[in-house]
């Protein structure tokens, strides 16, 4: 059926239903672009051409305004006004358009396309200026998530552009979703050769921001700032130099610490202890456990009663417990999306109340205790963590030697021919479900598209994260014979280090070879 709303051109059922200004069809229009850029994976902008110029008209009228108005009068915002902006332009409209415009984002086809029309990029950095509340909050996002998307595609000008300054002003707020925002749009940004003159010369500042999230008790704010840092010491020039040198104290220190993260053998660095360990009381237990076993998906919904009673069966045996109501608040703090409605019992009996946008994980089996169940076809494996599940994966129906690879995940058409790439393979794979090493309340990506791979993979090494990550920057710090008076007080422990974790030895080997040539 998509070809049938896909293909045509100008006579396109979508795009015409778009341009007749019939609410019904124009509905029509969204809930099915919405749908298809949801689910289908193949779907791209240029199937239709005219289609995203259209959606822009949508969205002109709000950032007209935008644009009008003083930084100073978005920041006196409140929600009297929210609800006015409401009226005059159309706001869930607007969401919508930003909602789909972000799904396509994800999908690397559609990022140049994206990033080739200046207007939507205007709008796009209009975005991230909108005051985060309510409806202006969620538009942000989406904003700021397709920027990142775009980013690897974006030239920068100047060290002032509009929108290096932007990225800045993100990861120096107190958002934890825009600061990651940030610094993967900065990650993205350095990605393109032609920005590496003015990334380069980084502010002293941001390096000193980096280095406060780098002593956050947070993995995945952790292991984003390490690839910040990874990504810009293998620029040329001075770049790794001013990054030791704007660092506060040893930033050798700091990286040293995170070669041991998560190992029993030495003291780690300033990591955090896995939640399934350390989260056994309410209402902690309940958030991992849902951030652990439910996915957002606008398209579903489910009975609290049947929420509280998946919940009941899991832990009603090990102590006190939440009362259904807090139940739902825990849910909507880990997913701030869902939505909570009140529906009639088909049945004539008394009206449920029902979360929308909640789901249950395809791969999880709740009659088996939280067991994990292998979704490739024909495998009936079971695991109790998503790591083993993935590790699974990969080595069992991804092996190496193994000549053309697909993915044969549900029912995953990613990969229809075969493909010899089975790094792209395995990348592909990591988009079915997220990784989840702790609890991340403020994730609300669909399953395919969260956890970009930020982390780095060595064919052959068991070796991932942020021991790698902090390792491979070392290597590149260690390149600089400036930078080297920093490494002398680690010495030995990097030889430590080797002798223990032989999987990092040929790192540490490249590193202290470094400090012998220069």
């Amino acid at each position: 059926m998509e070809g049938y709303f896909i293909e045509g051109g100008h006579q396109n059922r979508i795009l015409l239903a778009l341009r007749s200004e019939l609410p019904n069809e124009v509905d029509w229009a969204f809930n099915k672009l919405m749908a298809l850029s949801f689910e289908w994976h193949e779907f791209s902008l240029n199937m239709v051409p005219g289609l995203l110029e259209e959606l822009v008209t949508f969205v002109q009228p709000l950032f007209g305004w935008v644009q009008s108005v003083e930084t100073r009068q978005l920041d006196d915002l409140n929600e009297e006004d929210v609800a006015a902006l409401n009226d005059n332009y159309n706001l869930e409209r607007v969401l919508q358009v930003f909602h789909i415009v972000r799904n396509v984002s994800f999908l690397e086809h559609n990022t140049r396309p994206l990033s080739e029309v200046a207007a939507l990029r205007k709008m796009l950095q209009q975005g991230l200026n909108l005051p985060s509340i309510a409806q202006l909050g969620e538009l942000r996002v989406y904003c700021l998530e397709t920027l990142e998307s775009m980013s690897e595609h974006i030239v920068l000008r100047t060290k002032f552009d509009l929108y290096l300054q932007q990225l800045h002003g993100l990861i120096a707020s107190n958002d934890r979703t825009l600061i990651l925002g940030g610094l993967r749009s900065l990650i993205r940004l350095a990605g393109n050769e032609h920005n590496e003159r003015i990334l380069g010369d980084i502010d002293p500042d941001v390096i000193l921001r980096i280095s406060q999230l780098l002593l956050i008790k947070d993995e995945e704010l952790v292991a984003t700032a390490l690839d910040y840092l990874y990504q810009y010491s293998s620029f040329s020039g001075e770049t790794p130099i001013q990054i030791a040198k704007n660092f506060p104290g040893n930033i050798v220190s700091i990286l040293v610490g995170f070669l041991s993260w998560g190992s029993p053998k030495s003291v780690p660095g300033p990591a955090i202890v896995d939640p399934v360990q350390q989260i056994q009381h309410e209402p902690y237990r309940a958030l991992h456990w849902l951030q652990s076993n439910f996915e957002l998906n606008p398209n579903s919904w489910m009975y609290e009663t049947d929420l509280f009673g998946l919940y009941s069966t899991r832990f009603g045996s090990q102590g006190p417990m939440l009362r259904s109501p807090d139940l739902v608040t825990v849910a909507k703090v880990g997913f701030p999306a869902i939505e909570q409605q009140i529906v009639q019992n088909p049945e004539g009996g008394q009206p449920q109340q029902v979360i929308k946008g909640l789901a249950k994980k395809p791969w999880i089996d709740f009659s088996r205790d939280g067991k994990l169940r292998c979704r490739w076809m024909g495998c009936p494996t079971e695991f109790t963590t998503e790591q083993e599940l993935f590790q699974h994966a990969v080595h069992d129906h991804l092996p190496v030697g193994l000549g053309m690879y697909t993915c044969q995940w549900l029912s995953c058409r990613r990969f229809v021919l075969p493909t010899n790439d089975r790094q792209a393979v395995i990348k592909h794979l990591r988009t079915h479900f997220p990784l989840t090493p702790s609890v991340k309340p403020f994730s609300n990506r669909p399953r395919w598209f969260d956890m970009r791979p930020t982390i780095l993979e060595v064919p052959g090494r068991e070796l991932a994260g942020v021991p790698l990550t902090a390792v491979v920057t070392l290597r590149n710090l260690s390149r600089h014979k400036r930078n080297q008076k920093y490494f002398l007080p680690y010495e030995e422990n990097l030889a430590r280090i080797m002798g223990e974790f032989p999987k990092m030895a040929g790192f540490i080997v490249d590193i202290l070879s470094n400090l012998r040539v220069g």
